[in-house]
């Protein structure tokens, strides 16, 4: 019930049990991130696993995730493969966001998510900062 101290909550668990059955699965080390494994573990593809621009040497590595979803309260942020935009299609039809962006398209103005602003370049890496906050919100013990 919306303005109740335990909504967030709530919400956040309904959220995720939803994920789960669309075959989500809670990082063990961080609660908020839910990864989509593939269907078939020995799935394997030709992704850049060393982070240099350049294919793994050897050929083919093990795809590990087909999608990763993080949950701050009643923000998501998340991004994946097909499989994972079948999935999180699903998840959209029951809850209906209000704002959905393509972070790329956003530029460096990106988006705040909890206080933090995220920034995705068009390389597709992230940039995370809190600057923001802390000029705004935080301010020096007296």
């Amino acid at each position: 019930v919306y303005g109740l101290i335990s909504g967030p909550s709530w919400l956040r668990q309904s959220l995720v049990a939803d994920l789960e059955r669309l075959g989500y699965v809670k990082n063990p080390y961080d609660k908020c991130l839910l990864t989509l494994p593939p269907s078939n573990a020995k799935q394997y593809t030709n992704i850049n696993v060393s982070g240099n621009g350049k294919k793994p040497s050897g050929g083919l590595a093990q795809k590990f995730n087909c999608g990763a979803i993080l949950v701050e309260v009643d923000d998501i942020l998340e991004g994946g493969d097909e499989r994972h935009q079948a999935a999180i299609e699903q998840f959209y039809q029951k809850y209906k966001c209000g704002k959905r962006k393509k972070l790329v398209e956003l530029g460096q103005e990106g988006t705040l998510i909890s206080g933090v602003r995220v920034r995705q370049h068009k390389d597709f890496s992230f940039t995370w900062d809190m600057a923001e906050y802390a000029s705004n919100k935080m301010s020096q013990p007296p």
